[in-house]
């Protein structure tokens, strides 16, 4: 049975009975985005992007599932959805993205009562640019900085936390980054959230759902403590985009969604001239 009755199953149902004739229009413009690849791309970075796309190239739709320990839909194998923005750009011109703007931590700020990091992420409106000025680094670590500060938001201890920012972006990095006031913000509050979820045995979801630690599969009670923190926040994600997936279904055909990101959603609607309406009411 691939889709159990879990909150994300009905998205999940919807995104996989797309037809695949849908897919065509983009699927047409694999020859431009290989053409992107090998002329903007080098090294691991181009190979694995080519591997996607000679992949895809085979069957373009994406197709999603479920999985253990997270409402999150994955996409299967290797998708569209793992290729990279500017890649995706040229597969599906014209569409409509949008995401979520720095979901992770205002969730984790509004579940563990962060009231300071709130402020600064609404006064920076987004935390990236802020974050690349306070460490010094320039546009092109971003993804590296992302990666920090997940490992910050899910647990990582802060002994491999530092590792692995310095392995990434250097030790004067590292410094810049524990230094950070909004870093010990969510160091000290993740802390007390999980000395909350040992009290209880586990969490309560974004449905009201009970997910006990003992329930992760994990032997280890910290990677429980990771795994179970993942899947708080990740609820609570999965609960908004689906309301925006509610919209988009209930349109009776005037829009749809060609791929589905964690965070993220490509519309495209049939009637271009009613595009902005339906873009008011996803938003």
């Amino acid at each position: 049975m691939p889709f159990a009755p879990r909150p994300n199953a009905k998205v999940g149902a919807a995104l996989n009975q797309i037809p695949a004739k849908s897919f065509a229009p983009f699927a047409k413009r694999l020859p431009e985005a290989q053409a992107h690849v090998q002329a903007e791309m080098s090294g691991d970075k181009r190979i694995g992007q080519l591997r996607i796309l000679s992949s895809v190239s085979t069957f373009f739709p994406p197709t999603y599932k479920q999985v253990r320990n997270s409402e999150r839909l994955f996409p299967v194998g290797d998708s569209v959805a793992y290729l990279s923005s500017d890649v995706r750009k040229i597969l599906f011109s014209g569409t409509w993205s949008a995401d979520l703007s720095n979901a992770h931590l205002v969730i984790a700020a509004r579940l563990w009562g962060l009231d300071n990091l709130l402020g600064v992420i609404e006064e920076t409106g987004s935390i990236w640019p802020y974050l690349l000025q306070k460490l010094q680094l320039p546009e092109e670590k971003k993804d590296e900085v992302k990666t920090a500060i997940y490992a910050t938001v899910y647990g990582k201890p802060e002994a491999q936390l530092k590792g692995q920012i310095t392995r990434e972006l250097g030790k004067e990095v590292t410094d810049r980054y524990m230094a950070l006031p909004m870093t010990a913000t969510l160091l000290e509050g993740r802390e007390r959230h999980m000395a909350g979820i040992r009290t209880c045995g586990g969490i309560t979801d974004a449905y009201g759902n009970f997910c006990s630690l003992a329930d992760t599969g994990k032997d280890d009670e910290d990677a429980a403590l990771r795994t179970i923190l993942s899947r708080e926040v990740g609820s609570y994600e999965f609960r908004v985009m689906a309301a925006a997936a509610e919209v988009i279904h209930g349109s009776s055909g005037q829009a749809w969604i060609p791929l589905w990101l964690h965070d993220g959603i490509y519309v495209k609607f049939r009637d271009e001239k009613r595009a902005e309406g339906w873009q008011g009411k996803i938003t």
